[in-house]
């Protein structure tokens, strides 16, 4: 099975091991014949004490030395939106089924699907190579402080929340406005019949289910007007557009709630999967129950 662990239960295995230690979850994952899935967001997030002055030799090698101890498969989650909206087009312009992508790919510099290093530096263990990736110009855009990213979410939130308050966005516009402004960001080109395409989409939750899974539970936080984003947001939402193509993942209490809301919604128009059954409380709970 496809493992994803959160940075925090990441952080947990490779560096705290208060409840599992790294050669118990190592043991466990080959005995099984399972994979630990790392993405850039996850990775990103254990980086992140650096961007706040933290020693690279100190603090973060060790914990990524650990990880790569582990069978792994790398997920590049910043492509998904895109393959899939891009997969759904081949689907409705051909009037065939919908063939969904697959998000995995060799390295974890390939998972950025953006700037990383222009030097070839196959061969390296994962901590060299984001040691290079840290000293590299593109330092600050990977790992940097994200509060100005943070401040553009809460606007567009609080912007959508108004409108849902309003009753000016109902369910179906707010998923086509949705879509149409995603495909714009990721160079996608939709079909001249946007219409009928997005309800091609919108009607099937089996076609884009990880843009969909994301949108759901966006629309979902931004209904609940008790609720304001939080800057491991980021990191979550990203990783909910992997739940397709993971067989098991670790989130916090919160965002497994909005996705059990999420994944009843799908399960409405026809999803193939109730993705609430892959959500684990934490890396304990995840390896008693598979």
């Amino acid at each position: 099975m496809r493992i994803l662990l959160d940075s925090r239960d990441l952080i947990e295995v490779a560096e705290h091991q208060r409840k599992v230690r790294i050669e118990q979850f190592n043991k466990f994952l080959r005995d099984n014949d399972h994979e630990l899935v790392l993405c850039a967001s996850t990775v990103r997030e254990i980086c992140s004490p650096l961007a706040h002055g933290a020693s690279f030799t100190d603090a973060i090698r060790p914990i990524l030395q650990a990880i790569e101890t582990l069978p792994r498969l790398y997920l590049s989650e910043v492509t998904i939106f895109g393959s899939e909206f891009q997969a759904a087009i081949n689907a409705f312009n051909d009037r065939a089924e919908y063939q969904s992508p697959s998000p995995y790919v060799p390295r974890w510099l390939d998972t950025l699907g953006g700037p990383r290093l222009d030097a070839d530096i196959v061969g390296l263990r994962l901590d060299d190579v984001i040691f290079y990736q840290y000293r590299s110009r593109f330092r600050d855009r990977i790992f940097g402080r994200r509060d100005n990213e943070l401040e553009i979410l809460r606007q567009l939130l609080n912007q959508e929340r108004q409108s849902i308050l309003n009753g000016q966005y109902r369910a179906r516009t707010h998923f086509s406005n949705s879509l149409i402004r995603n495909a714009a960001r990721y160079g996608v080109r939709l079909p001249e019949n946007t219409d009928g395409f997005v309800s091609s989409v919108y009607l099937d939750a089996n076609r884009c289910p990880g843009y969909r899974l994301n949108h759901e539970v966006f629309r979902s936080l931004t209904k609940n007007a008790n609720d304001n984003p939080e800057a491991g947001d980021f990191v979550d939402f990203a990783l909910i557009s992997t739940l397709p193509y993971v067989d098991a993942i670790t989130l916090d209490r919160r965002m497994r709630n909005y996705v059990a809301q999420a994944s009843r919604k799908m399960r409405a128009v026809n999803a193939a999967v109730n993705y609430r059954n892959r959500v684990y409380e934490d890396v304990v709970e995840l390896m008693r129950r598979l």
